[in-house]
Formats: C-alpha cells, structure tokens, sequence
C-alpha cells in the first residue's frame, strides 16, 4: 500500500491535474529516470517539472497531449500504475492467447493495439551507425561510442516498457515524422550462425532526442570476449514496437556494423 505521505502528495497532484483539466492520472516508478533524473516514461510535448522534498524523492511531471495524462512520480518502493491496459480485441479473444496487458509476456500472446498512424513515403525512419565503422577493430574492455544517424525519426519518445508496451498507438508529429525512439543491441555472432535473439553483450535504449540528428550510446566497460560482434539499431515507435512504414519497397529502417574485438 501506498504510504500516507504518498497518498497525501499524489491528492494534491490530483487536484492541481483536475483543475486543469486532465482526465487520466497515473503513478509510475523513479526506475522510469537515468542516473541524470532523465525522465523514461512518456516523451510528450508539453512537459512541466516540479520537484518536491527531495528528500523525500517525490517527483512530479505534467504531461499533456489528447486526452491529457497527468503523470505523477511517487516512491520507488509506492510506486502503482492506475492506467488500464488495453481491452482485448475480437481477434485477440477467439486467439485464446494471453492478453497483451502492458508488461513485456515472454509466452506467446495477443495485443489488441491498432496500428496507428503512418508516416508519408517522404518521412520515413532511415538510419546509419556512423560509428564504429564497419570491420572496424576494438580492444576487448575497451571503452566506445556508438553515433547513429537517423532522420525520419521524432527522437524522445519513449512509453514506460513495464506497464505501456504495446499499449500506445503509433503517432505522428507535427511534421509527419514517427514519435519514437531507438535502441542499441550487441551480439557476438558465429560464423554465418544466426544469433540467438535472447543473448546479447549489449543492449540501450536510447530515449533521448538525438542531437544534431545523431544518437549516441557509450558502451562504458568494451566487450570483454575477443572475436565478432555485430552492432544494430532497432528503431521503434513510442510503445516500442517497431516503426510502421507506408510501403513494402524501401530502404531499410535500421542499420548494423560488425566490429572485432581484439
């Protein structure tokens, strides 16, 4: 249960939020911010940043778009989310698989999400991983950077993976472009053996806007085992899934390298 100062702070939040107004009301947990207090959850265009008591770690975001969410931040250990998962859909009912409901089910399942909306031939997700360079060499624990150049891509959106996976609609900017976000994985790879998906050396998601039109990860501590490894985006709408685009007969969305560690 909730504790009476988080009861009591998530009331007052509530009353600001009714009184502007806002409809829907959530609590999400502080797992939701990076060691720099950058907020993971939803990136949406209006943000207002209210820090209480810090040391009582409350913190507040307003978040506004459509229907209006008021997003408040309580205690990690507090933490509730009070927004429903999706209705399964008349497909997903008569599939008779696990409703998707938010989280990320490792079994097989059924999400009832629409699609959304689609981007125009002229705006859609291209990428390019600048750096490393393709073959390029790295010595084992040795630290880099990896630089993707992306466009068609409105960076900065990303949903909150343990509650809205899948629940949100793919959405446009103003401009047309998708609202979403990109990801960095790391494989060691055999041969011409295809990876297992579920192993990986690295994996980031990158949340924030890209500057410039690049994104950048470090990968602080290298790779430890000498040998290949392929690096992939994985660019994705706001909810995570992967990005819609309007026509089978394109470029590719994502990118990958293979480097050698040494």
């Amino acid at each position: 249960m909730p504790s009476e100062k988080t009861i009591y702070y998530f009331n007052v939040y509530f009353a600001i939020g009714r009184s502007l107004g806002f409809q829907r009301f959530r609590i999400v947990s502080l797992k939701q911010y990076n060691d720099d207090d950058h907020y993971c959850g939803n990136q949406l265009r209006k943000t207002a940043h209210i820090n209480l008591k810090k040391n009582l770690k409350l913190l507040t975001k307003i978040m506004i778009k459509n229907d209006l969410i008021f997003n408040s931040v309580a205690s990690l250990a507090n933490a509730v989310d009070t927004i429903k998962p999706l209705k399964p859909s008349a497909f997903c009912i008569k599939s008779k698989l696990t409703p998707g409901d938010g989280t990320q089910l490792k079994q097989p399942s059924c999400v009832s999400l629409e699609i959304g909306e689609i981007p125009a031939t002229n705006k859609m997700v291209s990428a390019l991983i600048v750096n490393p360079k393709n073959n390029q060499a790295i010595k084992r624990n040795t630290p880099f950077t990896v630089d993707t150049k992306v466009i068609g891509l409105s960076t900065g959106f990303f949903s909150d993976p343990a509650v809205d996976y899948y629940q949100i609609q793919q959405t446009l900017d103003g401009g047309g472009q998708i609202q979403g976000h990109s990801h960095i994985t790391i494989q060691k790879i055999d041969g011409n053996n295809a990876p297992d998906p579920t192993v990986f050396a690295f994996f980031k998601g990158l949340n924030d806007a890209a500057k410039n039109g690049v994104l950048s990860v470090n990968v602080d501590t290298g790779l430890p085992q000498k040998g290949t490894y392929r690096i992939c985006t994985m660019n994705s709408s706001n909810s995570h899934q992967p990005v819609v685009m309007p026509v089978a007969q394109r470029g590719a969305q994502d990118d990958c390298v293979r480097i050698n560690v040494i």
